[in-house]
């Protein structure tokens, strides 16, 4: 198990600092990290499981372990590794085989769960192999087999397997495109369940009859069973048509591969068989369990600031939508809390959640850090305000960067320099802006995935 750090930390507290700015990012970048050693997904996965004699008990659910012949396990997702090893260290040799699809290298001396690493954000033909051997132990498992199914973010594309007669490029060039489009999570994720021999609750047809728990670290807002890692144990309730209407309204029809249309195509006038939906039988002995999601996450770095001495708001509600759209939000948000400075108080308000960012050009950057630099102009007329974006993967968009943030020295260096936001905006390069200014936030991979945080402070 690995606590993450922000790796660049030194940079970010530089000598050269005024003492009040180095102090305040220590607190935001001190919380970040203590948070993200909080919801590591072992830590998670462990707390929210126990062994009670020979039983398996989750919030809700009991499992008589020795009721079953094989336990086994399968999966696919970003947090998959630290799931699987919580799983292996709690059940030990009871556990039969398993199998779980992954972004990264595997940190834990697994002895009888399988890791494949598997290409993310676009599917690769690692994934497809680890894919053909999920599916391969789900169908081999009985009415008196136990399946433990890990989801966590990232599932959709580490869990690829083309229906035929698509082909693995199909996949790629498809996914490539809903990414830069600015398509939703949920929008895109209806588009993969459509053209997949696994995901819509195709993996859970395909384990019937055996007993099937689900288990999930969510990184879509308001938790959608059905969208998280497109929801391969969960009844669909998007159908053909759907899926249709997203290529469509995002005008990909003419860009994405012929035969992905005539899937669609024959799907909505009925020739081709729907993912199963609710009622289906094949759910009849599938638990689900949702172990932690963004609201965690925000939940935590709001209580860490409070002990760092900051009156905190804690936004209830995902933050949603166009980054420019969540960007008049935090600038709204920043009036607010520029008007409870003035009782003398430092003031934070935390909030989490995924925007999307359809990609204009050929720079680098990702969600967060576009976002950060749209507010740039605004944080200028706030002495003492800071404003961060950070992603608890370590991942936004295709950098190495997990965020970016905005504070008096990153306006200052801009300055000098003689950059403005506006045509890194254009071109879609916040990356290039912040590595020049000082203000990317770089972790690495986590190993984990609740969406993303962002904190607004004003001291």
């Amino acid at each position: 198990m690995r606590r993450p750090v922000v790796k660049n930390i030194s940079a970010l507290i530089d000598a050269a600092l005024p003492q009040s700015a180095a102090v305040v990012r220590r607190s935001l970048f001190t919380a970040y990290e203590e948070v993200l050693a909080a919801i590591d997904p072992f830590l998670i996965t462990r707390k929210q499981l126990q062994i009670n004699g020979s039983a398996l008990c989750t919030a809700g659910h009991t499992f008589a372990l020795d009721s079953y012949r094989r336990i086994s396990v399968i999966g696919a997702g970003k947090a998959g590794a630290g799931m699987a090893a919580a799983i292996e260290e709690l059940l030990g040799e009871r556990l039969y085989d398993g199998c779980i699809n992954v972004s990264d290298r595997c940190d834990y001396d697994l002895k009888k769960l399988e890791t494949r690493l598997a290409g993310h954000p676009l599917p690769d033909a690692a994934g497809v192999a680890g894919a053909h051997r999920i599916l391969e132990i789900a169908a081999a498992a009985e009415r008196d087999d136990l399946l433990i199914c890990l989801i966590s973010g990232g599932g959709s594309s580490l869990l690829p397997l083309p229906s035929a007669p698509l082909t693995l490029s199909d996949k790629q060039l498809t996914t490539s495109l809903l990414l830069r489009s600015g398509a939703s999570i949920s929008e895109m994720n209806t588009v993969r369940k459509h053209i997949s021999a696994i995901k819509g609750g195709q993996l859970a047809r395909k384990a019937w009859p055996a007993t099937l728990l689900n288990l999930v670290l969510s990184d879509v807002l308001h938790d959608p069973l059905d969208f998280i890692a497109s929801g391969p144990t969960v009844a669909d309730s998007t159908t053909f048509s759907d899926a249709l209407a997203v290529v469509e309204k995002y005008d990909l029809s003419d860009k994405v591969p012929p035969v992905v249309i005539d899937r669609l195509l024959q799907g909505t006038a009925g020739r081709i068989a729907d993912t199963p939906k609710p009622g289906d039988s094949c759910f009849d002995r599938v638990f689900n369990q949702v172990i932690a999601s963004n609201l965690l996450a925000k939940r935590l770095l709001a209580e860490k600031l409070r002990q760092l001495g900051f009156a905190v708001d804690l936004l209830a509600a995902p933050v949603a939508g166009p980054v420019d759209v969540a960007g008049v939000f935090f600038v709204e948000a920043l009036r607010g809390l520029a008007a409870r400075r003035s009782e003398g108080r430092r003031v934070a308000l935390v909030a989490g959640g995924e925007l999307t960012l359809e990609i204009q050009g050929a720079g680098r950057g990702g969600r967060n850090q576009h976002l950060a630099l749209t507010l740039l102009e605004a944080l200028r007329a706030y002495k003492g305000a800071i404003f961060a974006a950070l992603s608890t993967d370590g991942i936004d968009g295709p950098t190495d960067a997990s965020g970016a943030f905005v504070d008096a020295s990153v306006i200052e260096n801009a300055d000098r320099l003689g950059l403005g936001p506006g045509d890194f905006l254009q071109r879609c390069d916040s990356y290039e802006f912040f590595r020049q200014t000082g203000g990317l936030v770089c972790t690495g991979y986590t190993g984990g995935n609740l969406n993303d945080l962002f904190v607004l402070m004003l001291t």
